[in-house]
């Protein structure tokens, strides 16, 4: 960002966001002397910095992110589900009508995700996202006092049915990906699957990952 201050140089609004949340994550992070990520079933989830990584043999791992446009009222959701070669098993994206706040927002995505998983018949796999105190309130099982507790409980109910689903908290240029998606998504009347393929607005970066 110093191009930008001190040079003049334009970025993307885009890059301006991703960087904007790292910067905030970041600090949050050094200031709390986070160890890691958290996990449910008892496990703490290895931090991830800024690049996505693929999970190990065996394990699947998905990113979900949203997007809002508040002034035409729709919410976009990304979801990508990799395997430990990088290898995409399921992109899925909804655009819809909506008028949530943030924090509902980003525990519906974390719902949306796990609802994905199940229809995947998957039960051993790892959620990226970038929202620690929706995370907490997942691990920690304090829903009922969580202002969203209905869907947070929700989640609780999804992650009970699977045979294990890991938390990790990640800065949001882990999850890159998703975040596209999910702006792409904007755009979308209602759901858009696709199965063992990237549709084109993420295809090169997800190769980049591989």
């Amino acid at each position: 960002m110093n191009d930008w201050i001190h040079n003049g140089k334009r970025f993307d609004v885009n890059d301006v966001v991703w960087w904007s949340r790292n910067y905030i994550y970041e600090f949050r992070r050094v200031s709390c002397n986070r160890e890691g990520g958290v996990a449910t079933n008892g496990r703490i989830g290895e931090e991830v910095g800024d690049r996505w990584k693929p999970p190990n043999h065996g394990v699947m791992k998905t990113n979900c992110d949203c997007r809002m446009d508040k002034r035409r009222r729709r919410v976009g959701f990304g979801i990508i589900f990799r395997d430990g070669r990088g290898k995409v098993l399921r992109c899925w994206a909804q655009g819809c009508k909506a008028n949530y706040d943030l924090e509902y927002t980003k525990a519906m995505t974390i719902y949306k995700g796990l609802l994905v998983g199940r229809d995947m018949g998957l039960v051993n796999y790892i959620v990226e996202f970038d929202s620690e105190s929706v995370i907490n309130h997942i691990v920690n099982g304090s829903n009922s006092d969580a202002i969203h507790g209905g869907i947070l409980d929700s989640i609780q109910g999804l992650v009970s049915d699977a045979k294990n689903v890991e938390f990790i908290f990640v800065l949001s240029k882990a999850k890159r990906v998703a975040f596209v998606l999910a702006n792409e998504a904007l755009k979308i009347k209602d759901v858009a699957v696709w199965r063992e393929d990237a549709p084109m607005c993420i295809r090169a970066q997800v190769e980049e990952e591989q």
